[in-house]
């Protein structure tokens, strides 16, 4: 997946969820590695949207290893 696949589906994102949220509740780390833990909010109030909230909580690894090389 490339820069631009990512930023057509972060879009997607916004224009069904107009107010949209992304709230960090956590940061690990450890060595190279962090893990990022968040919850995601909005009301699909956009194009078709059906009006509902939505909560969605989740958490991304990250690798850090090849940003830390000079």
């Amino acid at each position: 997946m490339g820069h631009a696949d990512i930023s057509g589906a972060v879009k997607g994102f916004y224009d069904a969820f107009p107010d949209l949220v992304v709230r960090m509740d956590d940061l690990r780390s450890s060595d190279n590695y962090a893990i990022f833990v968040w919850t995601l909010e909005g009301t699909n109030s956009g194009p078709g949207g059906s009006g509902k909230f939505v909560r969605l909580k989740g958490w991304e690894e990250w690798d850090l290893s090849d940003a830390l090389r000079l």
